[in-house]
């Protein structure tokens, strides 16, 4: 293999210090360092961290999940974003994994799954 892991995930936002917010708060992950002078803010989330880049261009949300966030209980994680009146839609099961999508404070498209 000439790969070993993705390493870094890239979520292109109109605001940082807003995504820095609302990424910290509401899905709670840690802050690993900024880089203000290259208009990112690097969050951990298990071995590949979670970039938010400040869009340099005219900022269009993602319509499609790029990537999907992993959770070993899809019922507690849809509620808790539920009660941080985070936009979610139904969870969604195929044989045996399941899904849903969620939206962001500038409405790109993410996903969650369990299996």
């Amino acid at each position: 293999m000439i790969f070993q892991r993705i390493d870094t995930v890239f979520i292109h936002v109109p605001d940082l210090e807003a995504a820095k917010s609302w990424y910290t708060d509401i899905l709670e992950l840690p802050v690993l360092f900024d880089d203000l002078k290259n208009n990112l803010t690097v969050l951990k989330l298990g071995e590949t961290p979670l970039t938010l880049l400040r869009a340099d261009t005219t900022y269009e949300k993602s319509r499609q999940p790029h990537f999907n966030f992993f959770s070993e209980n899809i019922a507690v994680t849809h509620s808790q974003l539920q009660n941080k009146e985070v936009t979610v839609e139904a969870i969604e099961t195929y044989d045996s994994m399941s899904s849903f999508v969620f939206y962001d404070l500038f409405g790109n498209k993410l996903e969650v799954c369990s299996f």
